[in-house]
């Protein structure tokens, strides 16, 4: 999550670009397989999250437990005994005060995800235990207008854009189903990994580390487009 409302993609020498580079001053013949459309700004940026329907047996920085896939209190706290690393929590509902207490000094950030039915409450309850946080919402703007009188003393609520192909000049004219992506994450579910939200929600495990996966196109994909490398095959 990123606190500004503005992204930019940072498209400007791909990584075939720069190997096929240094293949060529080898002397070594090359063909790449895919080639670069978009570089979202956060792709270099690795992470993994984690959905508490299970633990997850890993110790890994940055780590997200993404309470909004999947509410479970009791395996949030068992989460935060698997590493003694902080962890960020993402969530569109209150965590409980006595859960908060278990694990309130290894919360490196509470990203708390505004939407109809939410709560200063919980907020007011992080500020007191002095547990950081940020405020997010994908709600039209009338609608964040409206709540940000709620959360004018504790926070401003940033804005999260829902990308647009569309609007994307390297994405505008290309078939989307004949696009692949790479990303910067791993999400965690069950024993097995996915590259995003929308691969989960397809049931698309990742299975092979240097392979990339068919673009789902769904609104949660477009969520975390800056999280991406768009890919096409080279024919």
């Amino acid at each position: 999550y990123s606190s500004t409302e503005v992204k930019k993609s940072i498209n400007s020498i791909t990584s075939e670009k720069i190997a096929g580079g240094i293949l060529s001053l080898l002397g070594i013949d090359y063909k790449f397989d895919y080639e670069t459309v978009f570089v979202g700004s956060l792709f270099v940026n690795k992470q993994v999250e984690v959905i508490p329907q299970t633990i997850a047996d890993i110790d890994f920085y940055p780590m997200s437990i993404r309470m909004d896939y999947h509410f479970n209190e009791r395996n949030l706290v068992q989460q935060f005994s698997t590493t003694d690393k902080p962890i960020n929590i993402i969530t569109n509902k209150p965590i409980s005060e006595a859960a908060l207490l278990k694990i309130r000094k290894r919360i490196e950030c509470i990203y708390y995800l505004i939407e109809d039915d939410e709560n200063p409450a919980f907020i007011e309850k992080a500020k007191r235990f002095q547990i950081p946080f940020k405020l997010m919402s994908y709600m039209e703007k009338s609608k964040i207008q409206d709540k940000k009188l709620k959360y004018m003393d504790l926070a401003p609520i940033f804005k999260q854009k829902i990308a647009d192909p569309k609007e994307i000049k390297e994405l505008k004219n290309e078939d989307l189903s004949s696009l692949y992506y790479f990303s910067n994450k791993r999400v965690l579910n069950k024993g097995k990994i996915y590259l995003s939200k929308a691969g989960y929600d397809a049931g698309q495990p990742h299975e092979s580390k240097d392979s990339p996966q068919k673009i789902v196109d769904s609104e949660d994909f477009w969520k975390e487009l800056d999280c991406f490398k768009i890919v096409r095959k080279v024919s």
